[in-house]
Order: C-alpha cells, then structure tokens, then sequence
C-alpha cells in the first residue's frame, strides 16, 4: 500500500513537472510572438509642420488607414524632437511622412523654408525614413471636412492641424 502510495505522488510531480514546462514552453511563444508583432506591425506618422503647432496623424498598423492623433505644442527643436522620439517608440513607428508646403504655382514659401529645415533637422536627429508629400491645400480640405462634420474650426485649430494630417497621409497610404 505504502508503495502504492509512493508512485501515486510520483506520478503527480511528474505530471506536475511536464505541465510546469509546457507552460513555461507556452509563455516564452507568446513571448516570441509580441515581440514578431510589434515588428511586423508598425505605423506610419504623419507630420504637419508648424511654428508654433505641429499636427499628428498616425496609420493604423497594417498601413491601411489614417487617423488624426494629436496636435503638440512646438515649443523648441529639441522638445519636439523629444515628443516625437517618444511616439515613436509608444506607437511602433517606422516610417515619417511630412507635408512640404509649396504655394500654387509649385514655389517654396517662407513656410516652405521652415518646414525644410524641420526635415533636415528629423532627418539628422531621428534614424527612420522619411517621406515629403506635397500638403498643398491640406489645411483648407481638413476645415471643410470639419465645417461638414459640425466641428468649428475658429476655437479647435488644433483639430485642423491633426486632420490636415491624416488627409495627407491617407493619400500617402493609398
């Protein structure tokens, strides 16, 4: 009986033992697989460049849609390339699309000289590729998109800015 006993609770630590392991086998795959996820799986932002606000507009991970983020304060160089390094890393981005203004007959502008330095300056600073679209009319087609969804535009210019992102960057994506 008492041998009985015996291989009894043998039998249980051995069974305890092998599911101890596969758990464990278990755990360090889904491990593996946050890990492949957050690689495959990445976004895109896109950047309205401005010189006092800079909008935000992020793609979904599978870089199908695009969405307005946030509109961030643009206080110095240094603070927004630290806000921006800390997106980055929080919402998996691996690639840039910045809008360059140029006026209507295809010119560069004041604007265009500020948003070009912005993008020498990310480019230096930040180690991920980066892409210039043409925002041209962007901020016009985003307070339309507003104005038609109820929004005012005149106490939420920040809306404007993250909008006129996603509009540009949703062309980018398509």
């Amino acid at each position: 009986l008492h041998n009985m006993f015996e291989n009894m609770q043998n039998q249980r630590l051995k069974k305890k033992s092998l599911f101890l392991k596969e758990k464990k086998l278990l755990s360090n795959q889904v491990k593996k697989l946050k890990i492949l996820y957050t690689k495959i799986l990445n976004r895109t932002l896109a950047i309205d460049y401005g010189e006092k606000k800079v909008g935000l507009a992020l793609s979904d991970p599978m870089k199908i849609i695009a969405k307005p983020y946030k509109t961030i304060a643009n206080e110095s160089d240094d603070k927004l390339i630290s806000d921006l390094n800390n997106i980055i890393i929080a919402k998996n981005i691996d690639e840039i699309v910045i809008g360059l203004p140029l006026t209507m007959k295809n010119a560069f502008s004041k604007q265009t000289d500020n948003v070009n330095r912005f993008i020498n300056l990310l480019k230096n600073k930040i180690n991920i590729k980066v892409v210039v679209v043409d925002e041209r009319l962007s901020s016009i087609e985003a307070k339309r998109s507003l104005v038609n969804q109820g929004i005012k535009t005149g106490y939420n210019k920040k809306d404007v800015d993250m909008t006129a992102a996603a509009l540009f960057l949703q062309s980018y994506l398509n």
